[in-house]
């Protein structure tokens, strides 16, 4: 049953926020005035009004303020926060990317690498095919591969683009897309 105690813990202007349920709601303040307790509180109030929590998406900066979230929202609906999206942007983006693998034609359990991790496999792929890492610069082939990711070129359709093969042996960078993907 609805638990409306936390209502009574809002002012006039943050309750009207909370009870809103149609549609977007704007909250602006400052630092310390009860943002985090109101998106929270209205996520709760949503779920007791019969709004399904997996419905709801709580996206946040930082996994501490995720955990806070749904700690808070669990305080008032119970068990029920464990099925609202609620996360980081780089959290929840993944999920839906992990659901949504097959449609992409990746693996449900691909890697999400940082810039770090993309270098370093590189050079290894530099070193396995006996490449001098003074002639063929790291953050050049990183690039590239980036490049071709973000226009949505493939390994196999770089392979078949003569074009985009001739200007890598040109810059000295060696074909390693295939390889790295």
């Amino acid at each position: 049953m609805a638990n409306n105690n936390y209502l009574q813990q809002l002012n006039d202007v943050q309750r009207a926020a909370v009870t809103t349920t149609e549609g977007p709601v704007l909250v602006v303040a400052g630092p310390g005035s009860g943002k985090t307790r109101v998106l929270t509180f209205r996520i709760a109030h949503l779920i007791e009004q019969g709004v399904a929590p997996w419905e709801i998406l709580a996206l946040t900066f930082t996994n501490k303020a995720a955990r806070e979230m749904k700690e808070r929202i669990g305080k008032v609906v119970g068990e029920r926060a464990n099925k609202v999206w609620a996360g980081t942007f780089h959290s929840i983006f993944a999920r839906i990317l992990r659901v949504e693998a097959d449609k992409i034609g990746y693996p449900p359990n691909f890697t999400i690498y940082d810039t770090d991790d993309t270098k370093s496999v590189i050079s290894s792929i530099i070193k396995e095919m006996n490449l001098s890492k003074d002639t063929y610069n790291v953050n050049a082939i990183r690039s590239r591969i980036s490049s071709a990711k973000s226009n949505l070129i493939t390994p196999k359709l770089y392979e078949k683009d003569e074009e985009l093969r001739q200007q890598d042996r040109m810059a000295k960078r060696p074909h390693i897309y295939a390889i790295y993907q």
